[in-house]
C-alpha cells in the first residue's frame, strides 16, 4: 500500500493517492490494519466507493486544515 497506486483503465494508465499511509518503517501498524478493516467494512456493508473517502480525505484536509492520512 504506497502513498501512490497505478493501475490501468480504459483511458490508460492513471496513479491515485492511497487511502491508508504506510507506517514509517515501511510495514502496516495496527493503526492501518483498523484502517483497512474500517475502509472495507465501509465500502461492503455501506456500498461506499473508495473515490467518496478520498473526496472526503480532501474535504477535511482542505476545509479543517489536518490529514488523516498522517501516521
Amino acid at each position: 500500500m504506497g502513498e501512490r497506486t497505478s493501475y490501468a483503465s480504459k483511458a490508460g494508465r492513471r496513479s491515485v493517492q492511497g487511502v491508508i499511509k504506510p507506517a514509517a518503517s515501511g510495514y502496516l501498524s495496527f493503526t492501518n490494519l483498523v484502517e483497512a478493516f474500517t475502509l472495507a467494512a465501509m465500502r461492503r456493508e455501506h456500498q461506499v466507493k473508495l473515490s467518496q473517502i478520498r473526496a472526503a480525505i480532501h474535504l477535511v484536509e482542505r476545509e479543517l486544515g489536518v490529514s488523516p492520512r498522517q501516521s
